[in-house]
C-alpha cells in the first residue's frame, strides 16, 4: 500500500542514537531491512519474505547500492542465511556477487548447500544453478574463483568447494547413502571442470605474514579429497 501511494524503495533510514554520546546507526533501506528480518515476521508468516523481495524489486529496489560500513550486501546476507530463493532473484536482478565486510563472495556461500544436503533435495538443486552461473559467467567465473576471504587463512572459493564436499560424513550402511554420494562426487567434478581456466588450482590461499608459523596450516585442496576414500564406492 505504501509503495502504491509513492514511498520511496530506496530512501535511507538513519538510526538515531539511543545515548547522548553514541554515534548514529548506519543508514539502511528497505531491502536491507528485509534481509535484517531473519527468522522474524517477515520470514514467519504474514508475508513471504520472497514475496516481499519481488515487491521491492519490482518497484526499482537497488540491488547494488553500498551497504552500512561492516555489514554484509542483502546478496550476501541471504545466502548466509539459506534464504537462496531471495538470493537468486537479487542476482536475476544484477546484484555483484563479490565479497563485503562478510569475507566471502557468493561462491564460497553456497558450496555448502549444494554438499549439505541430499544430492537431489530442492536445496541442493538451487544452490548448485546458481552457482554454475557464475562459474560460467564471462564476468564473474575467474573474479570470484581468485577471490580470497578476508578472514583467515583467506581460502579462494576452491578450497571452500573441495572443502565443503569433504567435510560431510557419510554412513555407507545403505545402497541410497552411496547412491547419494556418488551423485556428490559427480557434483564435485562437474564444478571443477566448469571453473575458469585462467584460475590457477595452486592459488588457492593467500599466506599471510607469518603464514609458516602457523601450527595448523590449512590442508591444501587435493589433501582434503586425498585424506578420505570418498571415491571407493563410486567406482564404474
Amino acid at each position: 500500500f505504501l509503495m502504491e501511494k509513492g514511498a520511496s524503495v530506496n530512501a535511507k533510514d538513519a538510526v538515531p542514537p539511543s545515548l547522548p554520546n553514541e554515534k548514529p546507526g548506519q543508514p539502511s533501506t528497505p531491502l536491507i531491512d528485509a534481509c535484517k528480518a531473519g527468522d522474524g515476521g517477515l520470514a514467519a508468516g504474514v508475508t513471504p519474505l520472497t514475496a516481499v523481495v519481488d515487491a521491492l524489486l519490482a518497484r526499482g529496489a537497488e540491488v547494488r547500492g553500498p551497504v552500512p560500513e561492516g555489514h554484509a550486501s542483502p546478496l550476501i546476507r541471504f545466502l548466509s542465511q539459506g534464504r537462496l530463493r531471495c538470493a537468486s532473484k537479487l542476482l536475476a536482478a544484477g546484484a555483484e556477487p563479490t565479497a563485503d565486510a562478510s569475507g566471502k563472495n557468493a561462491l564460497h556461500h553456497l558450496w555448502s548447500y549444494v554438499f549439505g544436503s541430499a544430492a537431489k533435495s530442492s536445496m541442493a538443486i538451487l544452490a548448485k544453478d546458481m552457482a554454475v552461473k557464475l562459474l560460467t559467467s564471462p564476468a564473474w567465473g575467474t573474479r570470484l574463483m581468485s577471490e580470497f576471504t578476508q578472514d583467515r587463512p583467506g581460502v579462494t572459493p576452491l578450497h571452500s568447494l573441495v572443502q565443503a564436499f569433504a567435510s560431510q560424513t557419510y554412513s555407507l550402511a545403505g545402497q541410497d547413502q552411496i547412491t547419494d554420494m556418488c551423485a556428490r562426487a559427480a557434483s564435485l567434478l562437474e564444478l571443477l571442470r566448469l571453473v575458469p581456466p585462467s584460475v590457477c588450482f595452486s592459488k588457492w590461499v593467500q599466506p599471510p605474514e607469518g603464514h609458516e608459523t602457523w601450527s595448523t596450516p590449512p590442508p591444501s585442496p587435493l589433501s582434503l579429497l586425498c585424506c578420505k576414500e570418498f571415491f571407493e564406492h563410486c567406482q564404474d
